[in-house]
């Protein structure tokens, strides 16, 4: 069932992300940013870190970036986004995630984080999404992507242009209410997208 690794995430509470950056090695004061969620060109990577490492005190942040990429075989991307990486978010400020890694795995990185960037060109409700609710981390996403009826329920930042990025990551930072929409999205996701949800209705077609 495919929600079915969200059990991964039930035991944890907002209070574990330390935890989770400790034994990943990440600086326990650093503000976690995952940047995407594979290494395809859909991610849109160099719009973003475009921005990112114009943030005002970029030492303060650490940025976990995701880069399974079947396509790419050659590595050419993967060489390009990490070459601008270390060009404009510092060697030691970043960690690329080049290889497919388990659900267990990435479980640990969303728990570290506390932001995560979804600016896609294109897609379909993203899994990614529902995880980083279930981990307490916010999302930044576009409003050019298809997520009308789960952005009605949730609370979550959403921009219509790379340039409200760096903006919106001070907002969240400085959001008071955070912690409550924090639990409010996972709240959501175990209502509405739960894998126990999909159980209740798959018995109608026993």
């Amino acid at each position: 069932m495919p929600q079915d690794h969200f059990k991964l995430y039930e035991p944890f509470s907002f209070e574990d992300k330390v935890k989770f950056k400790r034994e990943l090695g990440i600086p326990e004061n650093r503000i976690v940013i995952m940047v995407g969620n594979n290494g395809t060109d859909n991610e849109q990577h160099e719009k973003m870190i475009e921005q990112i490492h114009r943030l005002k005190n970029l030492e303060n942040y650490y940025f976990i970036i995701p880069f399974s990429n079947r396509l790419d075989t050659s590595g050419i991307r993967l060489k390009k986004i990490t070459n601008l990486a270390n060009e404009k978010l510092g060697e030691g400020n970043f960690k690329f995630i080049p290889d497919f890694v388990s659900h267990k795995e990435i479980a640990s990185l969303r728990m570290a984080s506390e932001i995560f960037l979804h600016l896609r060109k294109i897609d379909m409700m993203a899994a990614s999404m529902f995880e980083s609710n279930m981990a307490y981390c916010q999302i930044i996403t576009g409003d050019w992507l298809p997520y009308q009826y789960y952005l009605e329920k949730v609370k979550i930042e959403v921009i219509s242009e790379f340039h409200q990025i760096n903006p919106c990551i001070e907002k969240i930072l400085s959001d008071d209410e955070l912690i409550d929409k924090l639990n409010h999205n996972r709240e959501v996701v175990i209502r509405d997208y739960h894998y126990s949800v999909l159980e209740d209705w798959m018995k109608f077609y026993e």
